[in-house]
């Protein structure tokens, strides 16, 4: 075989061999630029989805409620529950002059039946039906 002719292939061979080459940096380039913008739709989704959770979180439930029986908004839920259950209450000014300065309400939690218990029945404990809140000291110095 004639030398020009072993010359004519490798020139062909490396033509292929460079237009391969720029091939090859074309679909990395490419890949890199994807997986940039892959990572910046996780975070975004990411961020999106922890704030979507923050608001799907439900305002309060019973469960939420009896554990955090200490919390200032208790009350008013417990209060709007009783309204909503029993309807309009009107509190007039010898309803309080009939309770005993002594006199308040404990709350209860039974956790068997999900119910939170109001009464005026001090000596309820844990041997009970009714579980109640662990509370060490009777008097939680709340206003009586």
């Amino acid at each position: 075989m004639d030398p020009v002719y072993f010359f004519i292939i490798n020139i062909l061979s490396c033509c292929v061999f460079v237009i391969l080459g720029i091939y090859a940096l074309g679909v990395v380039r490419r890949n890199l630029q994807q997986q940039k913008l892959n990572n910046l739709i996780a975070t975004e989704l990411s961020t999106l989805m922890s704030a979507a959770s923050k608001e799907d979180k439900p305002q309060s439930s019973f469960n939420s409620l009896a554990n955090d029986i200490n919390s200032p908004e208790i009350l008013t839920t417990i209060i709007t529950v009783m309204i909503s259950k029993y309807g309009d209450m009107r509190l007039q000014e010898q309803d309080f002059k009939n309770v005993d300065v002594g006199e308040y309400v404990s709350v209860y939690v039974d956790k068997k039946t999900e119910e939170i218990i109001l009464s005026l029945d001090r000596s309820m404990t844990s041997d009970s039906p009714h579980l109640m809140s662990s509370y060490s000291d009777i008097d939680d110095n709340t206003f009586h």
